[in-house]
């Protein structure tokens, strides 16, 4: 009797751990196929690094839909591939939506391009102050 219920408990151990290691694989495999997704949305589409990018390519897309959803991947970059120390800056800029209402076109935009600026900050014209630029000119002795 101690014996058989001995081995129910490990029977349901080991139904416990069988189904971890299958949720842990499975929560494998559902990160490498978005990575691959990624990766290969990257090679098609490349990742928008300035703001003029983003127009363009903004104005490139017709409709409100796709949009939001060329808008989304691009945050979405930003996320996975952990492009910005994600600390740093405000986490509500990797958001879609608020209270469960979606964020607009605008919106969004605004967004990536917070995280665009994160990514390639211009300084401003202070650090350009005791930095040289050397011009040379060539003459052509043609006359």
């Amino acid at each position: 009797m101690v014996q058989n219920k001995f081995l129910q408990e490990e029977a349901k151990t080991f139904k416990i751990q069988s189904k971890r290691i299958e949720s842990k694989d499975k929560q494998l495999k559902r990160k490498s196929d978005k990575k691959a997704t990624v990766k290969k949305t990257i090679e098609e589409n490349g990742i928008w690094n300035l703001e003029i990018e983003l127009e363009t390519e903004i104005d490139k897309v017709r409709t409100k839909t796709e949009k939001i959803k060329a808008l989304k991947f691009q945050i979405d970059i930003y996320k996975d591939q952990q492009v910005l120390n994600i600390s740093k800056i405000d986490k509500n800029l990797l958001i879609f939506s608020i209270k469960g209402k979606p964020l607009s076109v605008l919106e969004l935009a605004a967004n990536l391009r917070k995280l665009i600026f994160h990514r390639n900050p211009f300084k401003g014209p202070e650090s350009l102050v005791n930095k040289e630029i050397v011009h040379t000119r060539e003459d052509d002795n043609t006359s």
